[in-house]
């Protein structure tokens, strides 16, 4: 377009043109893709089933679309190795006006406090340049723990000896248990099954605490040669888990007690020559194969211990001879005639 400018002091005419110019700006991939949170803390309890976990803030790239966000890529923290457990998962969620990109922590296996308590994560958000630029937004996942272990003993079965001289008090046996969980969960206290306190509560008690069964009487004073107590385990949580074991206690007897032996004559007449000893007098002529005197012996002593046999030292002339006639009784007879000259 043309255009005059005569001023008529000067005579001079000017001429300018007009044009215009349309300046297009090339953008660069001079900014990465940045999230609204550098950090995020997540608490999971190792019960939570895979799934997909929550929604993620996307990231963000003021770079235009051709330089803007493309994907996301989750490791672990410490390497660029993707994550057994978790990743994320990118979807399109379509609007009437706009489409925009969804982002979700995603749980793919199932969590174990006892194997790891704590799982750090690193979720890159990389663009479409060249090179690619990245942001990093970090997430800490604490597994809490779940009572999802029971009690486990160090043994099966539990055995043990009791001397029945034990005074009361004395400690029989110590049960130990183990629990994986943390907290309440793997804290454990013991007591008696509800039969074994009824039956030998009054003989046997276990500290809730440290598992030691001590005697609450003298060893001298229990019933039995073998007791089995049901011993419990049990967690503090809020539904208490529960493991049982039996515990075998046999009392053994002291061999502290000489066999007794006393002396029934009655046909006859006896006096007694003081101390252990007993005199049996007999008339002069006596039939053979008669008794003489009845024997009972006894041993205060349990078991083996208690259990005695009795035999007589010969009077070299072989007059009497001991017969048993029970467990605890014997006779002397006489195998023959008796003549006192």
């Amino acid at each position: 377009m043309m255009h005059a400018d005569c001023s008529r002091t000067w005579r001079v005419c000017r001429y300018f043109e007009v044009i215009r110019v349309q300046l297009v700006i090339v953008d660069i991939n001079d900014n990465p893709p940045v999230f609204s949170q550098q950090r995020l803390s997540v608490a999971l309890s190792e019960l939570t089933p895979p799934k997909d976990l929550f929604p993620l803030m996307p990231a963000t790239d003021v770079d235009s679309p051709a330089n803007g966000v493309a994907g996301y890529r989750l490791t672990v923290l410490e390497s660029t190795d993707p994550s057994p457990l978790f990743d994320v998962r990118v979807t399109d969620v379509n609007t009437t006006t706009s489409t925009t990109a969804e982002l979700r922590l995603v749980l793919k296996q199932p969590l174990d406090h006892e194997t790891t308590d704590q799982h750090h994560l690193r979720v890159l958000a990389y663009d479409l340049g060249s090179p690619s630029l990245t942001g990093t937004l970090y997430i800490d996942v604490t597994v809490e723990d779940a009572n999802d272990n029971a009690p486990k003993f160090d043994k099966e079965l539990y055995a043990t000896v009791l001397l029945e001289t034990a005074p009361r008090g004395t400690t029989v046996i110590t049960v130990t248990a183990v629990d994986l969980d943390s907290g309440a969960n793997g804290r454990l206290s013991y007591r008696f099954t509800s039969r074994t306190q009824a039956a030998y509560g009054h003989q046997f008690i276990v500290d809730a605490s440290t598992g030691d069964i001590r005697l609450s009487t003298d060893a001298r004073n229990l019933e039995r040669a073998e007791y089995v107590l049901g011993v419990v385990a049990e967690d503090s949580g809020e539904q208490p888990a529960v493991t049982g074991v039996s515990v075998s206690v046999v009392v053994v007897d002291v061999n502290e007690h000489a066999p007794v032996i006393v002396v029934d004559a009655a046909d006859v007449r006896t006096s007694s020559g003081g101390g252990d000893n007993s005199v049996v007098e007999l008339t002069e002529y006596r039939a053979a194969n008669t008794t003489v005197a009845m024997l009972s012996v006894t041993d205060e002593d349990r078991g083996d211990n208690g259990r005695v046999t009795c035999r007589m030292t010969s009077d070299g002339q072989g007059h009497f001879a001991i017969a048993k006639l029970h467990n605890t009784v014997y006779r002397i007879i006489s195998n023959r005639p008796l003549d006192s000259r």
